[in-house]
């Protein structure tokens, strides 16, 4: 313009970027709304139910014993390095689970969409979300009720057919101060965090076997009664009797309105079979374990694996080494303003919620670290808090007669000089010691040109 400022025209590549950024906005805000009208017109026709929590793991077996599943293209499975009883070895065995794609069941004649996880789960504390499970399908074929319904009583039929019901499931949290990476028994895979941050593990009914039977994979089952194997003091003895009067009194306790649980302490120096006696009175009664690792686990995350064995009763909840963490009422691992309490653990494991079928066992290598109001010793083997602990025994070291026994047993087929000469030997040895130095003998003559050897005159000569 004539005597004016020069007048700038836009650039015609700026114009067509503001042009198609605009189309864009306007494109996503209009899908948006496409998407919402599509998912209200879903709704209509389809229902979800979303399982959280023990739900998840519930689900997951209804789908593997009451739902057919289609062929597909893409499956997933689970491996983990179990011990295969036909080829008595440790191998890997894969079980077939439910992947994070979902997959198509048949309920009868009905299609359900089932897939991990649930829709806007909250994350906890430590960035977990719940384990869940969310079932999908078409509108009149079931009520959100009557498939929690089915699924609770599918897992209870299914708990109610395992006749030995015996493994071991560790539960650790993701608030404490060490980590856990630990072996289980009886074939579980690692499963994302459930609730509270709770490390949990897959129970072998969630996953289909591949190439096995459910029989075949475990732990080996002992010949014996594993009681019977145990070098037990009477004291001993009488606490383990008591808890299988117990255990087979559950009439009894209902009729009179008593809570059908038991709390036992056991406390010695290491060594002296604290564990072992835990592991055989479980599998004698074929109950599973739940071993909690307190030192990792805050308020929640106790309150939560405490549930977790509560659901799978009967069964026993074992905190091994409580001095470890406690000492008197101190959390000693715990960091500053971070872990279990002792208010919390006193009142989870003897608070107003039901615990029938519960037997929970705490041990312990310094009683005198362990506060009176969770349970001490007292006379006649009792405890100072009964509701908490029954009975508080000690493990001692072994006795002569408790040595005999052992050694007859691991130097079955020797001299039986050898008997006698062990026994003698390991006067001040703990069950653990004796039992390895008797093995390491036994071993010895079995592998020497001449097992039928007797044993030398001098007890130095093996020492």
């Amino acid at each position: 313009m004539e005597g004016g400022a020069p007048v700038t025209l836009p650039d015609l590549t700026t114009l067509g970027t503001l042009g198609l950024g605009a189309a864009v906005t306007a494109l996503a805000a209009g899908w948006q709304q496409v998407r919402s009208f599509l998912q209200s017109l879903l709704g209509i026709v389809m229902m979800t139910s979303e399982f959280r929590y023990m739900g998840g793991q519930a689900g997951r077996v209804y789908c593997r014993t009451k739902l057919r599943t289609m062929p597909s293209a893409f499956r997933t499975y689970d491996g983990k390095s179990e011990y295969i009883r036909p080829e008595a070895k440790h191998g890997v065995v894969f079980r077939e689970v439910l992947g994070g794609r979902g997959r198509l069941y048949w309920r009868g004649m009905v299609p359900m969409w089932v897939s991990n996880g649930a829709e806007g789960a909250a994350k906890d504390r430590s960035g977990a979300t719940p384990d869940a499970i969310t079932f999908r399908y078409i509108r009149g074929t079931i009520k959100h009720d009557d498939l929690a319904l089915e699924i609770a009583q599918a897992t209870e039929f299914n708990r109610q057919e395992i006749e030995d019901r015996f493994f071991v499931r560790r539960l650790a949290g993701r608030s404490g101060k060490r980590a856990f990476d630990g072996n289980m028994s009886k074939g579980e895979n690692a499963l994302p965090p459930s609730s509270g941050g709770i490390v949990g593990y897959q129970t072998p009914e969630e996953g289909r076997l591949v190439g096995w039977k459910d029989q075949d994979i475990g732990e080996k089952k002992p010949l014996t009664d594993p009681l019977e194997r145990l070098a037990l003091v009477p004291e001993v003895e009488d606490a383990v009797a008591a808890i299988k009067r117990w255990y087979s009194s559950k009439d009894w306790y209902a009729e009179r309105q008593i809570p059908w649980r038991y709390g036992l302490g056991l406390h010695g120096v290491p060594g002296t079979g604290k564990s072992s006696l835990v592991k055989a009175i479980a599998q004698h009664l074929r109950i599973p374990i739940y071993l909690l690792d307190i030192s990792t686990m805050d308020n929640e995350e106790f309150h939560d694996a405490y549930q977790t064995a509560l659901a799978n009763t009967p069964a026993i909840v074992l905190i091994e080494d409580i001095d470890a963490v406690f000492r008197g009422r101190e959390n000693v691992v715990a960091e500053k303003g971070k872990g279990l309490t002792f208010d919390c653990l006193l009142n989870v494991i003897s608070g107003v919620e039901a615990s029938d079928g519960l037997l929970l066992v705490v041990t312990t290598n310094h009683i005198e670290d362990v506060d009176a109001a969770l349970g001490v010793p007292q006379p006649g083997s009792l405890s100072s808090r009964p509701g908490r602990i029954d009975r508080m025994v000690e493990m001692p070291a072994l006795t002569a007669a408790g040595r005999l026994k052992l050694a007859q047993r691991i130097l079955s087929g020797c001299h039986e000089s050898w008997v006698e000469h062990m026994v003698a030997l390991g006067e001040n040895d703990t069950g653990a010691q004796f039992e390895d130095r008797c093995t390491t003998v036994a071993l010895n003559l079995f592998w020497s040109k001449n097992p039928k050897q007797p044993a030398p005159n001098h007890l130095e000569a093996v020492a």
